[in-house]
């Protein structure tokens, strides 16, 4: 009855931050103007020169 039963769990915790998140899709950020900016650049294709700049 289980053998062909593929299942995946993710079980996180934390301390909650009591910021306000905007969140679509993959992205998570704390204002819409973060947001923005990384969904232009995800569009725009450059979104990996950006990271690669700002770790």
């Amino acid at each position: 009855m289980w053998d062909n039963l593929n299942l995946d769990v993710l079980i996180s915790g934390g301390t909650l931050i009591k910021e306000p998140v905007i969140a679509y899709g993959p992205f998570a950020m704390y204002n819409k103007a973060q947001f923005q900016q990384t969904f232009d650049h995800c569009r725009s294709g450059s979104l990996e020169l950006y990271l690669k700049n700002h770790r």
